[in-house]
């Protein structure tokens, strides 16, 4: 299962979204802990609904129930129902999607960051952090309520194909296909088919001026293409979904789709659901399982209980039997201590049938009753 997405990928979901553009936000709803929903209106088409995960994000045709939302979402709400989307943009090469929305009185920017473990963050027209789905602190930046959002430090913008930045790059003294992947940040997927497309060993260190010019043309190739999505299948199961066909896919199983967004939804709502179902079965089971664990102390406790009313029941039985017995020896034993002491008694009862022991200190007796 596809588990993020990368700029280059971005680059054409960007595309597709554009028919957001003019849109009404209709709800808000957060069905998972780190999962938003945004549904809009979008006149004459109807409803159009944009699932946004920690490292995915796509238009969807399902529709979920939502739990109780969270704050964060609720403050989404207070800003953003009713307003109209009138932008969304990439942020140069980074896996960054910002979505302008407008009121009649103000702007707001939301920004969805689909890298690391992902964020999203709600910013006025000053670009003030006014909420956000999680608080972070680097050393070079930090994202909280209240200051200003600055974006990760700058990396090399891919989409401008800055040759000389790019060349720079290359005579790093490391695996072409590691340089490719997160230095210039087109990832591994992707500089894989950049080798394969430039004809260039993906393990080389230092390409030369020819194979730089090779490698410059394949990225530019592969920025241009033609959406015509699809789903690679490997052992009948979904191995990846891409914008266009590839050559590092050439050998397996492609189900072709019109767009890029259906292809994501068909598999990931899909997949994400039954992660879902299992994820809250685990959870079930697990509270299945402390309460089973109760259930057996309680019964252990129980059959304890058991046993012991048992005997005493017995116990009781034999002192009932024997009571007359009983009443005589310690009227017995009262007697003699008014002549002998308890050690004296102790000797003298030392061989008695039914007192087995004599407890001088606590002046006890314990009989053997049948």
């Amino acid at each position: 299962m596809k588990k993020e997405i990368s700029s280059l990928e971005i680059r054409y979901l960007i595309k597709e979204f554009q028919c957001l553009i003019d849109s009404k936000v209709d709800s808000i709803t957060n069905p998972e802990k780190e999962e938003l929903v945004m549904r809009f209106f979008v006149q004459g088409k109807g409803k159009r609904i944009l699932r946004i995960l920690p490292n995915l994000i796509y238009l969807t045709n399902e529709k979920k129930s939502a739990i109780k939302p969270s704050g964060f979402c609720m403050t989404l709400r207070k800003y953003l129902i009713n307003s109209r989307l009138k932008q969304i943009t990439q942020v140069n090469s980074e896996r960054i999607i910002k979505f302008l929305f407008e009121t009649k009185e103000e702007k707001y920017y939301l920004i969805v960051e689909l890298f690391n473990k992902g964020n999203i963050i709600l910013c006025d027209n000053d670009n003030k952090i006014l909420c956000l789905l999680k608080r972070h602190k680097w050393r070079d930046r930090e994202l909280k309520t209240n200051v200003k959002y600055n974006l990760p430090p700058k990396k090399v913008n891919f989409f401008e194909l800055d040759k000389s930045t790019i060349k720079e790059i290359l005579n790093i003294k490391k695996q072409l296909v590691k340089k490719l992947a997160s230095e210039i940040g087109l990832g591994g997927v992707y500089a894989e088919e950049v080798c394969l497309l430039s004809g260039v060993d993906k393990n080389k260190m230092i390409p030369d001026d020819k194979e730089t010019n090779l490698i410059i043309k394949s990225i530019k190739k592969l920025i241009e293409k033609k959406i015509e999505s699809c789903i690679i299948y490997k052992n009948k199961q979904p191995l990846d979904i891409i914008p266009f066909p590839m050559e590092l896919y050439h050998n397996l199983d492609c189900k072709k789709f019109e767009n890029y967004n259906s292809a994501l939804d068909f598999v990931m709502s899909k997949s994400l659901n039954s992660i879902i179902k299992d994820e809250k079965t685990k959870i079930y089971e697990k509270k299945i399982g402390k309460i089973e664990k109760i259930i057996l102390k309680q019964k252990e406790k129980t059959n304890d209980v058991e046993k012991n009313i048992k005997e005493n029941e017995k116990k009781a039985e034999k002192i009932y039997n024997n009571h007359k017995l009983i009443n005589e020896i310690l009227e017995t034993i009262n007697n003699a201590t008014k002549k002998h002491s308890w050690k004296e008694i102790k000797e003298k009862l030392k061989d008695h049938k039914i007192i087995k022991e004599v407890n001088s200190k606590d002046k006890k007796i314990i009989l053997e009753l049948k």
